[in-house]
């Protein structure tokens, strides 16, 4: 079994003095947790690190950004809108506990949407700003292997290529 074990700072700067063709010491493809958290934590141990993430845009044309299918589509979300839904049902039954002119069934689909939305945007923007701040490149494109050493990373307008 091979193990793959992140070399010592001074090995990882003797590396980059001895080739100017590496750019980086670790590129990440895709910016889910698992990525994020991984590029991050590859900084701290001294790697110069690139991430590369693009969506694929759905049937219908959604993208979205930093974060993965987690933070953008999935839990997060889900979880927002299902506290949404919890809420509408402990105002129909706030009744009973003696809250008294409570409005039933005075939901707004849209104020919701816009919430999700809105959290969504900021968690995008927290992790750009985390990535910056760590030092980590960060790339908005599809990465795809050229050889062993090279990875070629093409925008989604596919108007840049690096």
């Amino acid at each position: 079994m091979q193990r793959w074990l992140l070399p010592s700072r001074a090995l990882l700067t003797a590396r980059r003095a001895a080739s100017s063709a590496l750019d980086f010491d670790l590129v990440v493809i895709g910016g889910g947790s698992g990525g994020l958290s991984c590029s991050k934590a590859a900084r701290e141990y001294g790697a110069s690190v690139a991430l590369v993430d693009g969506v694929v845009p759905s049937p219908h044309g959604t993208t979205w950004g930093i974060g993965g299918t987690c933070a953008n589509v999935g839990c997060i979300p889900k979880k927002l809108m299902h506290h949404a839904a919890i809420v509408g049902r402990e105002v129909q039954h706030a009744s009973t506990y003696g809250w008294q002119n409570v409005k039933k069934g005075q939901h707004s689909w849209k104020t919701l949407v816009q919430v999700v939305n809105d959290r969504i945007k900021a968690n995008n923007w927290i992790y750009r700003v985390q990535l910056n701040e760590k030092g980590v490149k960060y790339y908005t494109a599809f990465a795809s292997f050229i050889d062993n050493h090279t990875i070629k990373a093409v925008s989604a307008d596919k108007r840049k290529t690096e």
